[in-house]
């Protein structure tokens, strides 16, 4: 019994000694400063949802990376927990930058998304195509402060307008070109 027991240790020490030190040991180092990351966020996430509510809609956390990265090649991750109404430059900088990358991100996974349930189901995308040639669009504003859209200039125009039927014009307007002289096509699936 025990010469076979003793074979088998032989063997498996010498399938192991067949790889490197740092294939054994990085990618569990990784892995363990990963878990430990994610650890350490789901537990201020759970701190944070403790909180009263006035106060957890005016927390977030920041992750940040540190600027020396560490023996193993990785920049470790810092979780800051910070006041939304008090944020320096740097800060909001960085919680405005990625914001939209994710943004972005959700876009496009949801875009995909719609594109392969289109396809799976076999809905046929409309397949028309608008060709335009001297396209002009014009508007016709009021000048100065009737131009703001507030409560007494909404009522004073809706007046106006019911004057204009009659024949009286009082306010001055002024014609504002949008597009001129616009040609060009519109293709389908853009």
């Amino acid at each position: 019994m025990e010469e076979r027991d003793w074979g088998r240790s032989m063997s498996r020490s010498l399938s192991v000694s067949s790889w490197s030190v740092e294939e054994v040991f990085s990618s569990q180092s990784k892995r363990s400063v990963r878990a430990h990351d994610e650890d350490e966020e789901a537990l201020i996430w759970a701190a944070l949802e403790k909180l009263p509510t006035y106060n957890r809609l005016r927390t977030s956390i920041l992750k940040s990376y540190e600027e020396t990265q560490n023996q193993d090649g990785v920049h470790k991750i810092l979780h800051k927990e910070v006041d939304v109404r008090k944020l320096d430059v740097n800060d909001r900088i960085q919680f405005i930058d990625r914001l939209f990358k994710v943004a972005e991100e959700d876009n496009e996974k949801f875009l995909r998304k719609l594109r392969d349930r289109i396809d799976r189901v076999g809905i046929r995308l409309p397949r028309v195509e608008v060709r335009f040639e001297h396209l002009m669009v014009e508007a016709d504003c009021y000048v100065g402060t009737r131009a703001l859209p507030t409560l007494p200039n909404a009522a004073r125009n809706f007046a106006e307008s019911i004057l204009g039927m009659v024949g009286i014009k009082m306010a001055e307007r002024r014609r504002l070109t949008i597009l001129k002289d616009l040609s060009g096509i519109v293709k389908p699936s853009r």
